[in-house]
């Protein structure tokens, strides 16, 4: 086929999206590696607009005893602290010169096709770890107008809710997130019920993270006691994510934070648009330039506090 052939563009987009999808969507072989698309560091749903209202939402509250033939109680759910939330798009635009691929330096432009798909996954990565976890503390507000990790949520019964802890890791400190999150109330003021599903952590608290998590024996002491967390907690999973971490983000104390959550968390990747490329021929660019164009469109929020404690581990 003539690489002047008005069809050659379509030739070309086929062979590089065979390698870009392989490349964005090939897994991460390594165990406790977070990525934007893990389902119990977030709810991942879809959306068809450009934004998205969201609300706390109060459901039904306890079940009150009811004497023979009395009347129930009756549910009265009601939603408040509205906030919206807008579709970001992500774009990049790779320039291929026509001679480049003429001379059979595939294999370059191959290279650059996979590394342009890791950027797409890991800017995914940056901008959602940074929302719904490290940003938390200084940038991220729930729809009740405050951090995300917080001493001062208000839930819709009136109370006070305090998701944020001080303490550096340690088995006593997770503990203490452990039980605080349990206890956690719900929009009604009644107990949430939160069992913990997740721990984040940066790279720097990995290992510790491990051994307080997975140590059949309490880590550090000298007698032989069981490990609370482990023999509790044994089905506890344990992350671990760059961009939470004091290299990549600016969060004064990125390095000491971690986060622990539950399964009803509502820390949320929206996605309104998968990545999608398309290939501009050579002929509509004056500088004789194939332009390979990869985009997708989705936001990052927390939807509530509810289901979710951390620490800055500063003390």
């Amino acid at each position: 086929m003539s690489l002047n052939s008005g069809l050659n563009a379509k030739a070309v987009k086929t062979e590089l999206d065979e390698i870009l999808d392989v490349a964005y969507t090939e897994p991460d072989k390594r165990w406790g590696f977070a990525h934007a698309d893990n389902p119990i560091l977030f709810k991942i749903k879809r959306i068809d607009r450009a934004a998205r209202i969201l609300a706390e939402h109060m459901g039904p509250g306890l079940f009150e005893e009811t004497a023979e033939e009395g009347e129930p109680v009756e549910a009265s759910p009601r939603t408040a602290n509205k906030m919206t939330v807008e579709v970001k798009t992500f774009a990049q635009d790779l320039y291929i010169p026509k001679e480049f691929y003429d001379d059979d330096q595939h294999e370059l432009v191959q290279r650059d096709v996979k590394k342009l798909a890791r950027k797409a996954r890991t800017t995914q990565d940056k901008y959602a770890f940074d929302t719904c976890y490290a940003g938390g503390f200084d940038t991220t507000t729930t729809p009740d107008g405050a951090y995300l990790w917080s001493n001062s949520h208000t839930n819709l019964n009136g109370d006070t809710i305090d998701n944020l802890e001080t303490g550096a890791l340690s088995p006593d400190n997770l503990e203490v997130l452990v039980r605080k999150l349990y206890e956690q109330k719900d929009q009604n003021g009644d107990l949430g019920e939160h069992g913990a599903a997740a721990l984040l952590v940066p790279p720097a608290l990995m290992k510790k993270a491990l051994t307080y998590t997975e140590s059949e024996l309490e880590p550090g002491t000298a007698d032989n006691d069981r490990n609370y967390i482990s023999l509790r907690f044994d089905g506890l999973r344990v992350f671990e994510q760059p961009y939470v971490g004091g290299t990549y983000n600016d969060y004064a104390n990125a390095d000491t934070a971690y986060y622990l959550v539950s399964q009803e968390h509502e820390l949320t990747r929206d996605i309104r648009e998968e990545l999608n490329t398309v290939m501009v021929p050579w002929q509509y660019d004056k500088k004789r330039r194939y332009v390979y164009r990869a985009a997708y469109r989705e936001m990052y929020y927390a939807g509530t506090w509810e289901g979710a404690v951390a620490s800055n581990g500063t003390t």
